[in-house]
């Protein structure tokens, strides 16, 4: 199990949320399921060309208490922080103890 004071940052939790526009197109927003302390650690970072951009895209494991919302989060889900937006990759239930998540995303900047 994480130290709790370990888990400084307090992050947001967000699922995507698919609408009817006017012209009856869809449009995708987000919903806040609720904010969780986490650690956030970077594991990776890569750069690479697409298109004519050159895209960063940063790899982080952010680490929440288990609960049925964390436990419940998918790859259509993200999490976010000060204005930065994390896609969901995978979750892991840290040794199947049903006390912490690790979660793995990717951060494109």
């Amino acid at each position: 199990m994480s130290n709790s004071g370990q888990l400084k940052k307090l992050v947001t939790l967000e699922r995507a949320v698919i609408t009817r526009g006017d012209a009856g197109s869809e449009v995708e927003s987000w919903a806040s399921l609720g904010k969780r302390w986490a650690s956030i650690k970077t594991n990776s970072g890569a750069e690479k060309v697409e298109g004519q951009a050159l895209e960063s895209e940063i790899t982080h494991r952010i680490r929440v208490r288990h609960d049925n919302e964390t436990a419940a989060l998918t790859t259509r889900d993200r999490i976010t922080f000060y204005g930065r937006e994390f896609d969901i990759k995978s979750t892991v239930n840290v040794r199947e103890a049903n006390r912490d998540i690790d979660i793995l995303v990717t951060e494109r900047v």
